[in-house]
């Protein structure tokens, strides 16, 4: 069972990877960024701007990982269908 369950307005991200993925994101644009984290094998919920940062951070770490070596826009739409959550 997820610990975070989904929130109203809130889109999951899920990290398929098997290591924890972590980003940081100045949500309050002050120069104050927040670190992020969604365990490995998780589904975490965000808000949807916090969402869409942590998912093109992940699909790019997913991407370098499998060693691709030009910057295929289809080959991460096929990564960002394996990270988003369909409820």
């Amino acid at each position: 069972m997820n610990p975070n369950p989904q929130k109203e307005n809130q889109i999951g991200v899920y990290n398929p990877l098997s290591e924890d993925f972590s980003v940081t994101y100045d949500i309050s644009g002050r120069g104050e960024p927040v670190l992020f984290t969604v365990h490995a094998g998780e589904i975490e919920f965000f808000e949807p701007v916090v969402a869409r940062h942590v998912k093109k951070h992940l699909v790019d770490k997913i991407y370098n990982l499998r060693g691709k070596k030009f910057n295929s826009e289809l080959d991460k739409k096929e990564i960002s269908k394996e990270v988003s959550v369909e409820i």
